[in-house]
């Protein structure tokens, strides 16, 4: 009743091969995400300077003026 036949090792061997590319799937599906995450986060960050009057902390690309109005380079 238990006993082992070629058709049931074949069986193990098919579902044990499944299992494994289907977590091969897995980590290489998490690893995509994960790098876009990144490179996602490193495109949202901006370099900050100090206004060169007031001190205050602005984008680089902006750091000739800050835009505050209490800031004498604003004006």
């Amino acid at each position: 009743m238990f006993g082992i036949s070629v058709a049931k090792l074949l069986l193990l061997a098919a579902v044990m091969v499944a299992v494994w590319q289907g977590f091969r799937l897995y980590r290489r599906i998490a690893q995509v995400k994960a790098t876009r995450n990144r490179a996602a986060a490193a495109a949202a960050v901006q370099e900050l300077r100090a206004c060169r009057v007031c001190g205050s902390y602005v984008a680089a690309r902006d750091a000739e003026r800050c835009g505050r109005g209490d800031c004498p380079a604003s004006a």
